[in-house]
């Protein structure tokens, strides 16, 4: 099924995909979720869980249900509300969960994504990537980067 690309420049609108009618309280639950199981951790650092559905840039739906990288808080800080500083940060697809799982299963399968992310986060040698090469020109390398990848298909294994 092919997904049709979404304006750079409104916010994405999961609602009428669906999407669970609470989902303000579904990022809460899934921040809390998270920093219950990283503990220590996460302790006095922002974690950013950032909806798709809330972005005003381009991503990709058709492949991804979440991603993190070292840097995505730099590369997506404008959509940060409120930015509270370095942090990890995650990406969640709700659009693409919402096409492709019944809205029941939307809470378990959002969760799921977001552990899964986590995961990845808590694996790093460090939460997130300090680097003197982090220049506005650099971050917005990075993004159109991540948005091509996003929108590319997946490798044929």
């Amino acid at each position: 099924m092919e997904r049709t690309p979404i304006s750079p420049h409104v916010p994405q609108d999961a609602t009428d995909a669906n999407v669970c009618d609470d989902s303000a309280s579904l990022w809460q639950q899934a921040e809390r979720l998270c920093r219950d199981v990283a503990g220590r951790d996460l302790a006095g650092v922002p974690l950013y869980i950032l909806p798709q559905s809330k972005m005003t840039v381009e991503l990709g739906t058709a492949h991804h249900y979440a991603f993190t990288t070292p840097r995505t808080d730099l590369m997506f800080r404008d959509q940060i509300e409120p930015w509270l500083g370095r942090g990890p940060c995650i990406v969640v697809n709700d659009v693409g969960l919402a096409e492709d799982f019944d809205p029941i299963d939307l809470p378990y399968v959002t969760l799921n994504c977001v552990l899964h992310e986590l995961a990845h986060i808590l694996d790093r040698p460090m939460l997130y990537a300090e680097d003197p090469d982090d220049t506005p020109e650099r971050m917005q390398f990075d993004r159109l980067v991540a948005i091509d990848v996003l929108n590319s298909p997946p490798r044929a294994e």
